[in-house]
């Protein structure tokens, strides 16, 4: 009989195939797997007994969110099986970065931009790697956003203020547009328009761009100032108000009596 582990046979329960083998002294009659060990029936040598290291599987289990916006956090998450043992290590890759990570669980927020296939494999207490599985997985590449004119600006209070923006997408194309004004709010949905209601005062208008995939865009800003319309009947007015009451009487009284002389002359 020989010893537990002086011959090594290595089989994949789910998809056999050779990969060793071992000569007994005579017949096999007869074999038995159980426990990690085959037992071996040989019609001269008596019982062999043979260490049976079965290869490892694994499995990606998620891979969220998918798919992703550059600069998203996606978490990944596998697992392994082992029939003769444990899993004692785990590798994952992209076809695009490379090594991502060497845990069976991890996030990744700088992923490249791109289609990729993310690997993953694991290896046993035996120091047996299991075959790679892999999933697809899509980084979209945010838009950009441009404020290309506001004119004019500065503008009077009931001006028509124009305004022009446009976007691009690397893998693409830009299919949404926001106008907005930190003093007014929502401006526009269009890539330009033009609007003579804003209100007076220093505005920041912000633009941003949507893609086909759903992303928006950063805001791109700029500043606008709207000029208060002049009110001369209030000039007048507070004019009027500041000159004393004695003052403006006196100077009625002068207009009257300037007319009266005017009407005798005649």
């Amino acid at each position: 009989m020989c010893a537990p582990g002086t011959a090594r046979a290595i089989g994949r329960p789910t998809d056999p195939t050779r990969a060793g083998g071992y000569n007994t002294s005579g017949f096999a009659w007869g074999v038995a797997v159980s426990g990690g060990y085959a037992y071996v029936a040989d019609g001269y040598g008596g019982l062999q007994i043979l260490h049976v290291n079965f290869t490892p599987s694994a499995s990606i289990d998620s891979i969220s969110p998918s798919p992703a916006d550059e600069g998203e956090v996606v978490s990944f998450s596998g697992s392994g099986t082992d029939s003769s043992g444990s899993i004692v290590a785990y590798q994952w890759r992209s076809d695009i970065d490379g090594p991502l990570s060497t845990s069976v669980s991890f996030s990744n927020s700088s992923l490249s931009v791109g289609d990729h296939t993310i690997y993953l494999k694991v290896q046993d207490n035996d120091g047996e790697w299991s075959r790679e599985v892999n999933q697809s997985l899509h980084i979209n590449a945010l838009p950009t956003a441009t404020i290309d004119t506001i004119s004019p600006s500065p503008a009077d209070e009931g001006n028509e203020v124009s305004f022009s923006g446009s976007g691009s997408d690397n893998d693409g194309t830009v299919v949404g547009y926001e106008w907005r004004s930190n003093i007014d709010g929502n401006l526009s949905t269009e890539a330009s328009f033009s609007t003579s209601s804003l209100a007076p005062g220093e505005h920041t208008i912000s633009f941003r761009v949507q893609d086909n995939d759903g992303a928006w865009s950063e805001w791109d800003t700029e500043t606008l100032v709207i000029t208060p319309e002049s009110d001369d009947s209030n000039g007048i007015s507070a004019l009027v108000n500041d000159i004393p009451t004695n003052v403006l009487y006196g100077a009625l009284g002068l207009v009257v009596v300037l007319i009266i002389v005017a009407l005798r002359r005649r």
